[in-house]
């Protein structure tokens, strides 16, 4: 019964990368990583892999668990729509006005994001 309950919120789960943190018996990478609030509200730093990085501005005031995306600089064509995110546990979702996904970052630490876009390009947003 508890690996079907397992397996049922690995299946909701916005991001493949919380199922893949977990060990079989729910420790793991996961429990060591940091799980303090982080206000997500503010600008950000988004380093890609090819060395680039741009500005991404997060609307919303401290604590705030959504808001809307403005990427400053030369960020990826797909976040200049003005899209919208969302804090969901330790992830945040990026989506554009549609309700597509272009990202699903996890929180790692204060001030530090990491995760994959839609391009498939892994990232991390650093203060």
């Amino acid at each position: 019964m508890r690996g079907k309950v397992k397996a049922a919120i690995c299946a909701i789960s916005i991001g493949a990368v919380s199922c893949l943190a977990v060990g079989p018996l729910g420790t793991g990478r996961a429990a060591a990583q940091w799980t303090g609030r982080a206000d997500i509200a503010g600008r950000w730093r988004l380093h890609m892999p090819s060395g680039a990085y741009c500005i991404m501005g997060f609307s919303g005031a401290p604590e705030t668990a959504h808001g809307t995306v403005a990427a400053m600089g030369f960020c990826p064509p797909l976040f200049l729509t003005r899209p919208r995110w969302l804090r969901d546990g330790d992830h945040v979702v990026i989506t554009n006005r549609r309700g597509d996904a272009l990202a699903d970052l996890a929180v790692v630490g204060k001030g530090y994001l990491k995760g994959q876009i839609a391009t498939g390009e892994y990232v991390s947003l650093v203060r």
